[in-house]
């Protein structure tokens, strides 16, 4: 009799811990959820800013190119600045349609799957932007001093497109040396952090984002 009631015992102490159990995972599971979601809503709202910046760029230059459409060396550089500030645009609605499409209901294997692509996506993007950043700003400063290339003097001219041409290898080498494993520096370790360059860097919100999935995933293995 007292067998019985000691497997009794034991099989309610073991329901009870089998409750406590899935109490603690679904509690994590929606606090580390909501956390992943409010980071999401940090990258949306930086999104949707950018993309504000961008169409108002876009509609400078177009303006620019239809009042100055008869001086074709005055358009020139507004032309390739548009194409850029396009290119970038669209990339951006790619990256904010990736994060409208994550559902938090999914399996957490296919949210961290979805950020991941994001990640990417976001890295890519900001190395598109590095690279055209120093042509992007020569361009644009053409653009709004009104400066009409047949007018430029060589002195000023020649220098400018060498350093363009030069930055693309710059910033190839410099992208390198941030990825660079074992990075003995500590000033380059600091560049490297802060630079938005590399996965670890590329995003406090992403990277955060699957932290807290990951600790979600590790409980759930551990169930």
């Amino acid at each position: 009799m007292e067998t019985i009631e000691l497997k009794k015992l034991w099989g309610k102490y073991d329901a009870k811990l089998s409750e406590n159990w899935s109490l603690n995972m679904r509690i994590i599971k929606e606090i580390n959820l909501q956390k992943t979601k409010s980071s999401m809503l940090n990258l949306i709202i930086l999104k949707i800013l950018s993309l504000i910046f961008q169409f108002t760029v876009v509609i400078f230059l177009a303006n620019f190119i239809l009042e100055n459409y008869q001086n074709i060396w005055l358009t020139i550089p507004a032309y390739i600045a548009t194409i850029l500030t396009y290119i970038a645009l669209i990339w951006n609605f790619y990256q904010l349609g990736l994060i409208i499409t994550i559902k938090y209901d999914d399996p957490i294997v296919t949210i961290q799957r979805k950020i991941e692509q994001l990640k990417i996506q976001k890295l890519r993007y900001n190395k598109f932007i590095f690279y055209a950043s120093y042509p992007y700003v020569y361009l644009m400063a053409i653009t709004v001093l009104h400066i009409d290339l047949t007018y430029l003097s060589i002195k000023w001219l020649v220098p400018n497109l060498i350093i363009t041409i030069l930055w693309l290898p710059f910033c190839y080498w410099l992208i390198k040396k941030y990825n660079t494993e074992n990075i003995r520096s500590d000033f380059w370790k600091s560049l490297s952090r802060d630079s938005t360059l590399t996965p670890n860097s590329v995003s406090k919100s992403l990277n955060k984002s699957l932290d807290f999935l990951e600790e979600i995933r590790i409980f759930e293995q551990t169930s």
